[in-house]
């Protein structure tokens, strides 16, 4: 008889545990307030991925302008920036995105100290030739 109360003892605490940390793995929307910190990160996460893997001229972004900011709270703050970025120097080859986007992950390591985890190109958002386009 006790063991029924047991198993259902812990069934119980088993879904609390689990309902309590859902909220853990969540990302939020950043403010408009926090809008110098997120384009901060958004500079510091171009500059990561113009610098890995030694990029060719032609492979360089610069920033256009950040689409989302995502912030998540746990031991150590996270993160998750998506930018709208142009290549300056685009060649016009088969399969070549001259208007990527780029998600970058950022861990704050210690108060006003930001690291990169990594940047990579999502296909999330369609951006438009006219968006990013400076004429010179």
């Amino acid at each position: 008889m006790y063991s029924k109360f047991i198993g259902l003892f812990f069934l119980i605490a088993a879904f609390m545990a689990v309902s309590s940390l859902a909220g853990f793995l969540e990302y939020t929307p950043m403010k408009y307030s926090q809008s110098k910190l997120v384009y901060d990160l958004a500079e510091r996460a171009i500059k990561h991925y113009n610098k890995q893997k030694h990029r060719k001229p032609y492979d360089r972004v610069d920033l256009c302008v950040v689409k989302t900011a995502l912030h998540k709270q746990k031991r150590v703050d996270l993160y998750r920036v998506y930018m709208a970025t142009f290549k300056p120097k685009c060649l016009k080859i088969a399969d070549n995105d001259c208007y990527p986007t780029l998600m970058a992950e950022i861990v704050k390591t210690s108060a006003k100290k930001y690291k990169v985890s990594y940047v990579q190109p999502v296909k999330l958002f369609n951006i438009g030739y006219t968006d990013c386009h400076f004429p010179q």
